[in-house]
């Protein structure tokens, strides 16, 4: 893990992950009616989807599928 990045929840189903300079890595957001999470580099690009919240919280702060 890098433990100078930051994760932020914004909302009860949205995230951002940070480095330590303040530049935005990840952004998470769950989806209640799918029960998945998707993540993408940026809020308005394309994303990965993972059906359980800790793999979406590892992928978006380390990059790397558990």
């Amino acid at each position: 893990m890098y433990p100078e990045n930051t994760l932020e929840q914004l909302d009860d189903t949205q995230w951002e992950v940070r480095n330590r300079k303040g530049d935005l890595l990840a952004c998470i957001t769950f989806h209640p009616e799918s029960g998945n999470y998707y993540v993408s580099e940026g809020w308005d690009l394309e994303s990965e989807f993972f059906g359980s919240r800790l793999e979406a919280f590892h992928y978006a702060m380390t990059g790397a599928e558990l």
